[in-house]
């Protein structure tokens, strides 16, 4: 009797929804004999990227964010191969890695997004930017070369440019990164540099294209991130993008020219660059257009999620390119494999918003809910424990919530990492 080959599942992407659909599979699958599941991932941790900006401006310490990967691959049906994902051939069912090709039966692509620049020039040889925790690592280390620097110079407008922060990007990630910010170089300032610079001498400014701040939230909250911005001493400049970035200034859409140190650029991401062949429809962004089961549209065993993926909602427009969707999506596709697998017939993907959170500094964050809006030290404590619980294990949770804990009663961490 010939034994039947078992079913090769690969999903592509260790982010949100590889993750969220790879513990699924374990829970379901673990001990089977006739499955083998492989996740592939150019990095060999998970990264919670809601707190990039809390590494990178002293209030988490880097190695509390991440998650080894082997670590939640960790049965005999589950493998990890650390390789970049180079090809995705649909018809033959092949994926090619940097490390070798990986035949499949089922695939669920999850590779995320990565930073738009909007073909801006400069952005990616001068620009910071927060997309990995490498990018948070080496923005924290520059802004305290920063403070070093403006310690030790002595002509003023030279001072004046390396304490002055420009951010590209007035969205969640905008307004967290301004808001944490001025409170690291402020505090820094204030209890290590007094002797050397004034607090007067910092500039943090926020240049945001469009009108408003946070377009996702009410006009009542985008009112209040941008007067809590403003409290600490933050520079809101609305309609101005930036036109182009060189190594001392950003040139701004306006004709402006702001003289830094520090371009940060947050705004906006575009889907992980990937080769497909095959018939393979994406829409105006480049995202890979799914349906109702998140399968690709001309391809029944190929899922595709997050940020990379086109799902409409029920306005008919494209989900939002949050964690919060690719975190909903990841379980719901590894129920619908499951069903594959049982021969059972899929369900459709329903989602509706748990609504949205966004921390304006400490004791101060905006939460609408879908049956409540509010704003202040409450909302700024649902913040932190939301996000406490969606990292992957207590041991982690434990970390950062000790971080959290001890940053109410001493500075922050000014020591730069390698």
């Amino acid at each position: 009797m010939v034994q039947k080959s078992p079913t090769r599942i690969v999903i592509l992407g260790g982010g949100f929804g590889g993750v969220m659909a790879l513990q699924r599979l374990h829970r379901h699958l673990h001990g089977r004999n006739n499955v083998e599941v492989t996740l592939v991932d150019r990095e060999n941790h998970f990264l919670f990227t809601p707190l990039l900006h809390e590494v990178a401006t002293g209030s988490i310490m880097p190695e509390n964010i991440v998650e080894p990967l082997r670590s939640i691959a960790h049965c005999r049906t589950i493998r990890f191969l650390e390789a970049a994902v180079e090809h995705i051939d649909c018809d033959k069912k092949i994926v090619s890695t940097s490390h070798g090709e990986q035949s499949f039966d089922i695939a669920l692509v999850a590779l995320g997004a990565e930073t738009n620049d909007y073909g801006t020039l400069g952005v990616t040889k001068y620009c910071f930017t927060l997309k990995s925790l490498s990018a948070a690592v080496k923005l924290k280390n520059h802004i305290i070369e920063c403070l070093e620097s403006a310690s030790r110079e002595t002509d003023p407008a030279e001072r004046k440019r390396f304490l002055t922060f420009v951010i590209v990007g007035g969205g969640a990630t905008g307004v967290e990164l301004a808001a944490e910010l001025s409170e690291f170089v402020h505090g820094s300032i204030q209890r290590f540099y007094s002797g050397h610079h004034s607090v007067e001498d910092v500039r943090i400014i926020v240049l945001q294209k469009g009108g408003e701040l946070l377009l996702p939230f009410s006009p009542a909250s985008r009112t209040s991130s941008l007067e809590a911005l403003r409290k600490k001493g933050v520079e809101v400049r609305f309609g101005e993008g930036a036109s182009a970035v060189d190594e001392r200034v950003v040139h701004c859409s306006s004709g402006v020219i702001i003289d830094t140190a520090t371009p940060i650029w947050v705004a906006g991401v575009r889907p992980s660059a990937i080769d497909i062949t095959g018939d393979v429809p994406r829409d105006q962004s480049g995202r890979i257009m799914v349906g109702e089961t998140l399968q690709l549209v001309n391809y029944s065993s190929i899922f595709a999620i997050g940020d990379i993926a086109s799902c409409l909602g029920d306005g008919g427009k494209p989900l939002p390119q949050l964690a919060q969707v690719a975190s909903r999506q990841g379980p719901w596709v590894a129920d619908n494999i499951i069903r594959i697998l049982n021969k059972k017939e899929l369900k459709p993907f329903r989602y509706q918003s748990a609504g949205n959170l966004v921390s304006v500094g400490r004791w101060m964050a905006i939460a609408e809910l879908p049956w409540i809006t509010f704003r202040g030290p409450f909302a700024w404590w649902l913040w932190r424990t939301i996000y406490l619980t969606k990292l992957l294990t207590w041991s982690k949770r434990i970390q950062v919530g000790l971080d959290w804990f001890l940053g109410l009663f001493q500075a922050r961490d000014i020591s730069k990492w390698e």
